[in-house]
């Protein structure tokens, strides 16, 4: 079941990054003035790149929704375990428990489990940061990867801290500081949308686009390290890791 919520992930995320990656507001997302923005309708895409995406999110759509495979999944869903299970590290997801050095603790609560767990996230979101800080730029794949691990690492500290805000001591302390974080994993998330436009254009080959994708990329890149260190991002998160 994992796997196939991953590849739809990944799948529907490449679909996706048409739209997000020309820079466009969708028509009625900004509460504070619906007509804002672009009628879905009238966005233009490349159109052999469009139908291949499409193409691919549609038959992952109906594999996902074949019936036999919907009935093993809510049966799954519908009758958990009776006693703990152990996961295999290689199954745990590596940007929550599976990120991690330590395990669940059956000694303890809930709550105080989840607590360990974001102490641990916010250690190894602080030192991705710290390497991904020294490219002087995120060209190529691993690099790319490298930077989106960072935004996935923030973004699971926000939504963990958003779920469970019982972890965090002092909410007066921690609200602006997790203001901070989650600024970021937008402002990171604004640079991977350049990336995806440069990826769609290297894929349709558009030589006169390429070199303008790869100045937005760049730019954006020496921006957003401007600005982690301007706003201090790891001071942030080190001020985070006081309160769990």
């Amino acid at each position: 079941m994992r796997k196939r919520v991953d590849e739809g992930y990944e799948i529907l995320g490449q679909w996706k990054d048409m739209f997000d990656s020309q820079n466009l507001t969708l028509k009625g997302s900004d509460p504070a003035d619906p007509n804002k923005g672009v009628d879905p309708a009238t966005v233009k895409y490349d159109p052999a790149i469009l139908k291949k995406r499409r193409d691919a999110a549609l038959a992952w759509k109906a594999a996902f929704n074949e019936p036999n495979a919907l009935a093993e999944m809510k049966k799954l869903v519908a009758n958990p375990a009776t006693t703990p299970q152990t996961v295999q590290q290689a199954n745990l997801t590596r940007f929550f428990w599976g990120a991690v050095d330590i395990a669940p603790d059956p000694a303890k609560k809930g709550v105080g489990m989840v607590k360990d767990l974001g102490g641990e996230l916010i250690d190894q979101a602080r030192s991705g940061l710290t390497d991904v800080l020294k490219l002087a730029d995120i060209r190529g794949e691993a690099k790319e990867t490298q930077f989106h691990d960072v935004r996935k690492r923030l973004r699971s500290l926000a939504n963990l801290a958003s779920s469970f805000p019982e972890i965090l001591d002092d909410q007066n302390k921690a609200a602006p500081l997790l203001k901070t974080v989650t600024t970021f994993v937008s402002r990171f998330g604004d640079v991977e949308d350049a990336v995806a436009g440069l990826h769609i254009s290297m894929e349709a080959r558009d030589v006169q686009a390429i070199p303008g994708h790869q100045k937005e990329v760049d730019d954006g890149w020496v921006t957003l390290k401007k600005q982690i260190v301007d706003d201090k991002l790891d001071a942030a998160l080190a001020a985070l890791g006081k309160l769990v």
